[in-house]
């Protein structure tokens, strides 16, 4: 590695300082992405829409072997995202110790340090070369973790098993979505689950003639009566929305919520889809994404209804000020599973109108 590989930035709070070096434009950032701007600092974007910072190269050591994964954005792009925390080292991969405490401690999951009860204790778990896995964590990194049992040998602590439990920062920090017990790689698909009186199971929609429309082609994530969200494709982009806004007030039995619909918190994809975005071999989306002027007024408390009602195209809006339309596309299909939308789960519509059709990542 070239000496300039191995300079840091001596700040408040230090950042992992790496070389410059160019990647192409389109290089999409979606959740999960190493992402970083003009200046050295490298950035772990997760699937809570926030960016996390690496303390120093040694803790991206434990997560990645090179740098040939990070995706360049924007400066404007970077200042969009907001910073959620530290990265803490991977489990399991190596020890630690702090110069004001003379233990070693095991890292756990959860950024959980267990401290090592012996010598002896650490040479079970990483060799008799025990000291050649530690590594001196500043004092002021401390508090990025938190403290467990003690390790007295084999039978408290498993660094492969630790490792494994924990193959991504997301899952790590449980930032990884619940999937409640379903299986993300086997969801049923929705197409036409619309019905015009209420039925468990189904969507009891007012809308009861789909004319066509979406995606023009299945992807490969399409299996039969399921489809594998791990495989969808997404829409490339990062773009930043300054001029987005939101706010929510309540007064007396009202709560008002105002916005302009442009995602606030986070960036898109690039809309129009391109002709060289992988997405476009399946959803050919021509919309441009732009500002609304949205105000709704609700119950401050809201109670439930003495009736079911049907619901429309739009049933509900995210504190990212995006509308929330129902499941379904113009033919009536799962939307979420055949149209193509970006890293957090969005598109626009033909008035512009950005939207989500499930949960967003990002929000």
């Amino acid at each position: 590695m070239m000496p300039s590989m191995r300079r840091f930035l001596a700040a408040a709070c230090s950042l992992l300082a790496l070389p410059f070096f160019a990647l192409p434009a389109a290089a999409a950032a979606t959740p999960g992405s190493l992402i970083k701007a003009s200046g050295p600092a490298v950035y772990y974007l997760a699937t809570d829409g926030k960016r996390y910072v690496f303390p120093n190269e040694k803790t991206y050591r434990t997560w990645y072997a090179d740098f040939s994964t990070v995706k360049t954005v924007s400066d404007a792009q970077l200042a969009a995202i907001a910073i959620g925390g530290n990265v803490t080292c991977r489990p399991g991969v190596r020890m630690l110790k702090i110069a004001t405490d003379p233990r070693v401690y095991a890292v756990a999951s959860g950024g959980t340090l267990r401290p090592v009860a012996s010598e002896a204790a650490a040479a079970t778990l990483y060799g008799s070369a025990w000291a050649q896995a530690v590594d001196d964590l500043p004092d002021s990194f401390f508090v990025n973790y938190k403290t467990g049992a003690a390790v007295n040998g084999a039978a408290d602590f498993d660094p492969t098993g630790e490792r494994v439990a924990s193959p991504t920062i997301a899952e790590d920090r449980d930032l990884a979505p619940d999937w409640g017990g379903a299986d993300p790689t086997k969801l049923a698909l929705g197409d036409g689950k619309h019905v015009s009186s209420p039925q468990k199971g189904s969507v009891y929609s007012c809308q009861t003639s789909f004319n066509g429309g979406g995606a023009f082609a299945d992807g490969p994530w399409i299996h039969g009566s399921t489809w594998d969200l791990t495989e969808k494709a997404h829409v490339d982009g990062n773009v930043p929305w300054p001029a987005a806004s939101f706010s929510m007030t309540l007064s007396g039995a009202n709560r008002t919520i105002t916005t302009n619909g442009l995602p606030y918190g986070h960036l898109t994809g690039t809309y129009p889809i391109a002709a060289t975005d992988d997405a476009y071999q399946y959803d050919r989306n021509p919309n441009s994404i732009k500002s609304q002027a949205f105000s709704f007024t609700l119950p401050a408390v809201p109670a439930v209804a003495a009736s079911p009602s049907c619901v429309g195209g739009e049933v509900g809006i995210s504190v990212t000020g995006v509308p929330i339309f129902n499941g379904f596309d113009a033919g009536g299909r799962d939307a979420v599973a055949h149209e193509l939308q970006d890293g957090c789960g969005g598109h626009p519509q033909s008035s512009g109108i950005y939207h989500y059709h499930g949960g967003s990542g990002c929000v």
